[in-house]
C-alpha cells in the first residue's frame, strides 16, 4: 500500500536574523548579501537540517545571488533549503529563487486543486 513516516521524535528549532532592523530602516528594505550568507553559515554550523528563507530580491545570475550560493553549499552538506517564491521573477506571473537545488514554495491564485494523498498501512486515506 502507501507509505508515510512519522514526525521526528526530537526537533530543534532555531532562528537566525539575516537582516538587521537598523539596516532595513536605513536602506528601505534592502539587505546585504553578506548578512544573508552569514546567517546561512550560522545555521549550518548550528547543525540545522532545514533552512527556510522567506526573503528574496530581484532576479540575478546564480553566481551573483547570495541565497543561491549559500543554498548550494548547504545542499552539498545534506541540508534541505526552502525559499519563498517571491513576486520578483523576470516576467509577470513568474517567481524568483528558482535554482534547481532550492525547494521553492509559493501560493497561486488559480482556482485548481492539486491534492496529494497519504495512504496508511491501515488503509486510512488522508488528503493534503
Amino acid at each position: 500500500m502507501g507509505h508515510t513516516r512519522p514526525a521526528r521524535p526530537v526537533v530543534l528549532l532555531s532562528g537566525t536574523q539575516a537582516c538587521s532592523a537598523m539596516r532595513l530602516g536605513l536602506l528601505k528594505g534592502w539587505r546585504f548579501s553578506s548578512d544573508i550568507l552569514a546567517a546561512m553559515d550560522e545555521a549550518v554550523r548550528d547543525g540545522m537540517d532545514i533552512l527556510s528563507l522567506s526573503l528574496g530580491g530581484p532576479p540575478s545570475s546564480f553566481y551573483r545571488n547570495s541565497i543561491t550560493i549559500g543554498a548550494f553549499v548547504a545542499v552539498q552538506l545534506g541540508i534541505l533549503v526552502s525559499c519563498s517564491a517571491g513576486n520578483s521573477g523576470p516576467s509577470p506571473y513568474s517567481v524568483e529563487n528558482v535554482a534547481p537545488w532550492i525547494t521553492t514554495v509559493g501560493e497561486s491564485s488559480i482556482d485548481r486543486d492539486f491534492p496529494s494523498y497519504a495512504i496508511l498501512g491501515n488503509r486510512n486515506n488522508y488528503v493534503g
